[in-house]
């Protein structure tokens, strides 16, 4: 958690950024998420979000990306839902992340070790929800791919 980040400089310097991802022209892997994903600030912007505790910034962000994203990039739609189910898990929002859990579910056949810590971390936020029906319906869904 970045508790003291400073919203206001991470917008700026994301937007910053935004400017120059229509600059990124390279054949190498690791630059495959600019030119793959439509909404890849953006998910920067939510990443950062969670991290500063900005849930309900986090998950107006997912609903706005989640959709837009083509279908090959299953993993990181995986990642993207497990942060929306993550912010949602802590406002709480139950009901919604067991939705959005399942939703994230079926990409857990990719193997993504990424994905994997972010349901963890849907989880731990669970936890405060005690032992309600919601929490041992998400146990049940993250028994299968955590």
């Amino acid at each position: 958690m970045l508790p003291g980040a400073d919203r206001s400089v991470v917008d700026r310097l994301l937007d910053q950024a935004a400017g120059l991802v229509d600059q990124v022209d390279d054949e190498h892997p690791w630059g495959n998420a600019c030119w793959r994903t439509r909404g890849y600030i953006d998910i920067q912007r939510a990443t950062a979000y969670v991290r500063m505790g900005r849930l309900r910034g986090t998950v107006a962000l997912c609903d706005q990306i989640l959709g837009t994203t083509p279908v090959p990039a299953r993993r990181d739609n995986g990642v993207f839902l497990a942060h929306q189910a993550t912010a949602s898990a802590a406002l709480p929002e139950p009901d919604r992340v067991v939705q959005i859990a399942s939703a994230a579910a079926v990409v857990a056949d990719t193997g993504s070790a990424r994905f994997r810590r972010e349901l963890k971390a849907v989880a731990g936020q669970a936890a405060a929800w005690g032992n309600s029906a919601a929490r041992r319906e998400l146990k049940e869904i993250l028994s299968g791919v955590a």
